[in-house]
């Protein structure tokens, strides 16, 4: 299990910086979470399922948590429509995918 404790630092290159991680909830997405938020970002997850997007959010200390279908543009859309586009300085400066749908 990927814990906080466990992961190692990236450079402090993303302090202050805001992380949106799509597929955050377990596996790649969630260990770039948890390493993210180690070098000062603060990581908004989204995963599929509301209540694992929580939980990893809740677990790791992570600034917050989202639920979408990544195959659906509308799913999509409802999940960042509070959060400001990448293209504003200083609100959100990353996007991650670490997830993948299995028999799509």
């Amino acid at each position: 299990m990927i814990t906080t404790a466990t992961a190692q630092a990236l450079p402090s290159s993303l302090h202050g910086q805001h992380v949106v991680v799509f597929g955050g909830t377990s596996g790649i997405g969630l260990a770039a979470a948890i390493q993210a938020t180690a070098a000062g970002a603060s990581v908004i997850v989204i995963g599929s399922n509301a209540e694992r997007a929580r939980q990893a959010a809740e677990d790791h200390g992570l600034a917050g948590w989202r639920a979408a279908d990544v195959t659906q543009r509308e799913s999509i859309d409802a999940a960042l429509s509070d959060i400001a586009h990448v293209d504003t300085p200083g609100v959100v400066g990353r996007y991650v995918c670490g997830g993948s749908r299995h028999g799509r």
